[in-house]
């Protein structure tokens, strides 16, 4: 059960919380990571990787850690500091805790090490790992241990996340009451990320375009998947690769980037479920803009602003109100940032 899951390791880290009243601590299995104060408010936080050394560690493998921004204050709390490869937060119901992919098991500076399902508490700074026992105690559902993409529901019934085999996979939910998991889409071409609509009846990730010439691998579509019948809408473009993707009110937020054009990711589209169809939402000047996420009033994405001919950048998480189109920046250390989650409501 993974009430028992979330109990274990790292116990030594509570005996030490009167010894270190500093934001981090080193200890064996642990690495370095950080203890949340008793009255943190996780409401409209956005839990994120970056490379805290800026030195483009997420483009070497990844080696990125979790980090919790307040968007009003602009304060960040790190709460890893151990460099492995860490990737897609998930925030859980209540805020307590956060699922997350890592390559904690085996060799953590070699790239083709398996990535498995880990829990960080935030009140203890502890690291459990969800999947342990999933390949033996349900080998008909998973047949590699490689787990990737975690997303916590927003009733915080289940978890979410891909079985990887080789380029492709499957997507499994994981129902926590129960202990069961379900594959819900199997055998497919899947990209990260992989996320919950706002009323937990669709899950969101990205694909190899069905309609894509066979010599164009990277060319993506954005998949909507509905966890009960298993039936999905791709939204693809023969002339738009697509990054990101969210739900919310009948809409779906996402960026496409045309190959032609001189910068990257270009445009924030939204789709319309009930119409159908896509338009621009909003025209990118000057910077690539990439992923997309939303807490229903506003939508929130990374921009990369080039400093000169040879592609030195800055990479920071920006903030658009869905109403008015204001846009405003909301980190300015220029680290590399990827996956974000926010935290929208307390159960």
């Amino acid at each position: 059960m993974i009430k028992q899951l979330f109990k274990g390791e790292c116990m030594i880290l509570r005996i030490l919380t009167i010894a270190f009243l500093i934001s981090w601590v080193v200890l064996p299995g642990c690495s370095q990571n950080t203890r949340i104060p008793l009255d943190f408010d996780p409401r409209g936080k956005i839990v994120y990787i970056e490379d805290l050394s800026g030195k483009s560690g997420l483009a070497d493998f990844n080696f990125g850690d979790l980090v919790i921004l307040d968007p009003e204050t602009k304060e960040k709390i790190v709460l890893t500091r151990d460099r492995y490869y860490n990737a897609h937060p998930s925030w859980s119901p209540n805020g307590d805790k956060i699922v997350f992919e890592s390559k904690r098991v085996g060799s953590f500076t070699d790239a083709s090490t398996q990535s498995n399902l880990f829990i960080y508490y935030l009140k203890t700074g502890e690291i459990v790992r969800l999947d342990k026992d999933f390949k033996s105690r349900f080998p008909d559902i998973i047949e590699r241990e490689y787990n990737q993409s975690p997303a916590w529901s927003n009733d915080g019934s289940k978890i979410a996340f891909v079985n990887r085999v080789g380029a492709r996979g499957r997507i499994v939910v994981y129902d926590i009451e129960k202990d069961t998991l379900e594959i819900i889409s199997d055998d497919i071409f899947f990209r990260k990320p992989l996320r919950w609509s706002s009323d937990d009846k669709y899950l969101t990730f990205r694909q190899r375009y069905s309609e894509a010439a066979p010599e164009e691998y990277f060319h993506y579509s954005l998949v909507l998947l509905n966890i009960q019948n298993k039936n999905y809408i791709e939204i693809g473009d023969p002339d738009i690769r697509i990054e990101g993707g969210c739900k919310i009110n009948g809409r779906i937020f996402y960026i496409g980037w045309s190959p032609d054009s001189p910068i990257g990711f270009t445009a924030v589209y939204s789709y319309d479920i009930n119409k159908g169809s896509s338009s621009v939402y909003y025209k990118s000047t000057g910077m690539d803009i990439s992923d997309v996420l939303s807490d229903d009033i506003n939508i929130y994405f990374y921009g990369t602003v080039y400093l000169n001919d040879n592609f030195k950048y800055l990479i920071d998480i920006y903030r658009m109100n869905l109403d008015n189109y204001s846009i405003e920046q909301l980190t300015f250390d220029g680290h590399e940032k990827m996956d974000m989650d926010i935290f929208k409501k307390i159960q």
